[in-house]
């Protein structure tokens, strides 16, 4: 009676998914894309004010990670008396840099080709307009897709791993849809995909198996195995290591910084077949 609003939770008593079982993890990918395609059942409602959340599109994402791995690039080359973190970065810089821009490069306009589906792009607020989408958020979000020739896209999970995945007695649940939001459903493939393959080393036959394990319940269009595939081509591990560097106390660097960035050199290989195997697959 006094206005407050409130939440009711069904919580699970199940165990998180075991990412070291492959079983295990086409189980849970096989049931997101049941979890998509269910979602695509489910027509926007105002009342969800889901503009109180801000949503960045994943071109725009892309563009703002760039900057900041050359802003860190920029502050380390003006030292004098690099640690071996910063050696570490001068020395793989160029490389995965390079993989940045050419990722980003293709992300843009990706989904304003003509005939692309109506999921393909999300609505994107902008700072300026921020306080208008507050008050009618769902409508300012569709103005906004059609001013920039943008679709609305379908409910996404938003935050995906393996422990919003558990494995119950004949039933797999997903949970937790604290940062659901109208984008493109490949990114929620993408990030548990991702968890995945770094665990085991960029293993290309389990990511195939991945992908076929998502695409035998719900095929992709072209314009979502592009995304998909440039998702992957960003080198978004690399982009965290130099972004938690610039932001935190550089007197002292934690030497599992230095060792996180050594080991995404030296799992390079591997990742780069990978990624020649998606291509591949997804047949960009």
């Amino acid at each position: 009676g006094d206005g407050t609003g409130y939440i009711m939770k069904e919580w699970f008593s199940d165990r998180e998914c075991n990412i070291r079982d492959s079983y295990e993890i086409r189980q849970g990918i096989s049931r997101l894309a049941m979890l998509h395609g269910q979602l695509r059942q489910i027509p926007v409602r105002e009342e969800w004010n889901m503009g109180s959340i801000f949503i960045e599109s994943l071109e725009k994402e892309q563009e703002r990670h760039v900057k900041e791995m050359k802003r860190a690039r920029n502050f380390i080359r003006g030292k004098r008396g690099k640690t071996e973190f910063e050696l570490c970065v001068m020395d793989s810089f160029d490389y995965f840099f390079e993989q940045a821009k050419e990722a980003l490069n293709q992300m843009k306009g990706l989904f304003l080709e003509n005939g692309a589906p109506e999921q393909l792009a999300a609505a994107e607020l902008s700072v300026e307009n921020a306080a208008e989408n507050m008050e009618n958020p769902v409508e300012n979000m569709k103005n906004s897709a059609r001013k920039q020739g943008n679709r609305l896209g379908y409910l996404c999970h938003g935050d995906l791993d393996q422990h919003h995945v558990l494995m119950g007695n004949g039933y797999t649940a997903i949970i937790e849809y604290n940062r659901m939001h109208l984008g493109v459903q490949a990114e929620d493939l993408y990030r548990l995909m991702r968890k995945v393959m770094e665990k085991h080393g960029w293993d290309g036959d389990l990511g195939i198996t991945m992908l076929d394990s998502y695409e035998r319940v719900r095929p992709m269009d072209k314009q979502e195995r592009k995304c998909l595939y440039y998702m992957f081509l960003f080198p978004e591990k690399y982009w965290k290591q130099l972004n938690f560097y610039y932001n935190t106390n550089k007197a002292w660097i934690p030497a599992k910084s230095t060792d996180k960035l050594k080991s995404l050199k030296s799992q390079e290989s591997a990742r780069s077949r990978f990624l020649s195997r998606l291509e591949a697959a997804l047949m960009i």
